[in-house]
Parts: C-alpha cells; sequence; structure tokens
C-alpha cells in the first residue's frame, strides 16, 4: 500500500522513508523510551557535525588491517570473562611483550591531522600516549574512597579510537596544559 510522497508500508508500518508511517497522514511514529536511547547510543558525532557541515580532519591510522588484527586477537585472549572490557595497563604491557606485536611497535602508526610538527606517531608512542590517559586522571582524582579511576579500563573499540580519532589524547594534553597554566601563575 503507498500513500501519496511516501513508499511502499513495511511490516513494522514504517514507510521507508523517515520513518513515517503511511497511517496517520505522514506522522512520525511514537518511539519507546528504550529505542530512543538505542537510536542515541549509536548516533555519530563526527558524522552529525558533518552532516551540519562542520568538519575536522581526523588522524589517519597508518598501521595494516594485519596488524590491528593481531592487537584485537591478544585483547581477545586476556578478555576471559567475554565482557569486552580490559585494565588498561594489563592490555598495553601484553601488547609489548607480545612477540607479533614487537615485531612492529617501532613502525609509524598514526598520523596526526592539523599538526606540522611530528605528524606521525609510531606503536610504542600511541601505547605510552593510552598510559599516559589513565595516569593524568589518576592524578585528577580527588582523593576520596568513592572516586572511580574511569580511565582503567578500556574496551577494544576505545583503544581503536587512538589510532582512527587521535582527538582523545589531545584533549588531555591541552588540558594538563591548562592546569599547569593556572599552578604556574598561582
Amino acid at each position: 500500500m503507498e500513500a501519496a510522497g511516501f513508499g511502499p508500508e513495511h511490516e513494522d508500518g514504517t514507510s521507508g522513508k523517515g520513518g513515517f508511517s503511511n497511517v496517520g497522514r505522514g506522522k512520525p511514529q511514537k518511539k519507546g523510551k528504550k529505542q530512543m536511547n538505542m537510536d542515541l547510543m549509536g548516533t555519530d558525532m563526527d558524522a552529525m557535525q558533518e552532516s551540519m557541515g562542520f568538519m575536522r580532519e581526523k588522524s589517519k591510522n597508518l598501521l595494516l588491517p594485519s596488524q590491528m588484527s593481531i592487537m584485537e586477537e591478544v585483547y581477545e585472549q586476556m578478555d576471559t570473562y567475554k565482557d569486552e572490557i580490559l585494565r588498561r595497563s594489563e592490555y598495553i604491557m601484553q601488547l609489548r611483550s607480545d612477540s607479533r606485536v614487537c615485531d612492529f611497535i617501532d613502525q609509524d602508526a598514526v598520523k596526526i591531522a592539523g599538526v606540522e610538527k611530528d605528524p606521525i606517531l609510531n606503536l610504542e608512542q600511541i601505547l605510552s600516549e593510552i598510559e599516559k590517559d589513565e595516569q593524568f586522571e589518576r592524578q585528577n582524582l580527588k582523593k576520596g574512597e568513592n572516586d572511580i579511576c574511569h580511565k582503567e579500563f578500556i574496551t577494544f573499540r576505545e583503544f581503536k579510537t587512538y589510532f582512527d580519532n587521535y582527538r582523545i589524547a589531545e584533549e588531555r594534553n591541552k588540558k594538563a596544559g591548562s592546569v599547569n597554566d593556572k599552578l604556574k601563575s598561582k
């Protein structure tokens, strides 16, 4: 069944164009709270900003897909409970001790976007940056018994962002610089 201006209706009641139902003259279907949360979780901020005309040049992963696969295999071997989260320090230590990773640890890993001086980091430098993120967060925690270091653990997806989108470490470094500047001015 087709309504004027809409494509064929699917089994779920949507028209296939923009998530509108043919029933009720093209009004958007109401989504449950759970469905809305799932939609928000899947939103890619970079894609959304790009669609609005804001573009930020991303860093470029210089490692081969086979090299990334090796690091993912190491991750999966360590993830004995299959909960897709590991202690950051243990994972980095395991990568540094894995003979397959040692073969390419000094290889160029990331070309940082928008940087002219030393724009390329090797894998060892990236691993050091990942460790520094945890150390930085620990230093900035207030000394309370309920404080949690969120950077103590890492997912493989988060690990990959250090290669595909180097912004995380850049933001940490900017925060550290502003904190140091404030301390020096006192």
